[in-house]
């Protein structure tokens, strides 16, 4: 259902590949993350802007990265 929700938005232009890959799954389905949210857009191979969100926000900020056009875990050496 998922995807094909998401194949239609993109179809209709309105998300432009945004959809979140259904392979990424939260390590825990009992987590929950609280804060302010800084969205980083990035590309692949280009880790400037994590480097620039990662000193730049305050402590208890939540960083969250979108890695345009690829599904490898790009914040996994940030998070861990």
């Amino acid at each position: 259902m998922y995807s094909r929700i998401c194949d239609g938005l993109n179809k209709l232009g309105l998300l432009a590949n945004r959809c979140m890959c259904q392979q990424i799954k939260p390590v825990s389905d009992n987590m929950k993350v609280v804060g302010t949210a800084c969205t980083v857009d990035t590309k692949d191979g280009d880790n400037l802007p994590i480097h620039i969100a990662i000193y730049s926000c305050k402590p208890g900020y939540v960083i969250q990265l979108s890695n345009i056009g690829s599904v490898k875990k790009k914040g996994q050496n940030y998070l861990s």
